[in-house]
């Protein structure tokens, strides 16, 4: 058995063991590796394990807040001026 079969044998292994309730943050990491690792990648999973580009993945959060805009008087924010 090859050393990268032996990884994922105990990654397996180890989700096995993990509570239902954690396993979205696991995939939510694998996601971010290999986006950071293949940024020429245009497809990975989203949160709901639906596959999508990348541009409709960034897409999900425009307007995710509703505080009109954020940069508006951020000097006298940040500095009292």
């Amino acid at each position: 058995m090859s050393p990268t079969q032996i990884v994922r044998n105990n990654i397996e292994l180890q989700l096995k063991k993990l509570p239902e309730r954690r396993l979205q943050e696991v995939l939510d990491f694998i996601n971010f590796l290999i986006f950071t690792e293949n940024t020429e990648s245009t497809t990975f999973y989203d949160s709901n394990t639906k596959v999508c580009d990348r541009e409709d993945y960034m897409s999900q959060f425009i307007g995710g807040v509703s505080h009109g805009s954020l940069a508006k008087n951020i000097d006298r924010e940040l500095y009292g001026e």
